[in-house]
């Protein structure tokens, strides 16, 4: 494991910035990364989520019109 000048632990935050419309992998699928994320947390990752479903932009447009 990586160490900062202090010589502490330094531990991965992963951001994961999706749609979740488009998944064209074959080496993986949902829940193969859905056991690999568990296992990073496991030891000690951190996992961000960011993403909008599908409409936000239609609903974004909705809300300018009121």
């Amino acid at each position: 494991m990586a160490q900062n000048k202090n010589g502490n632990a330094e531990l991965p935050v992963i951001i994961i910035f999706t749609d979740g419309d488009e998944n064209q992998s074959r080496e993986w699928d949902r829940n193969s990364i859905a056991q690999l994320i568990k296992s990073k947390e496991a030891e000690g990752w951190t996992f961000v989520f960011l993403g909008a479903n599908q409409d936000a932009f239609a609903e974004g447009a909705d809300n300018e019109r009121d």
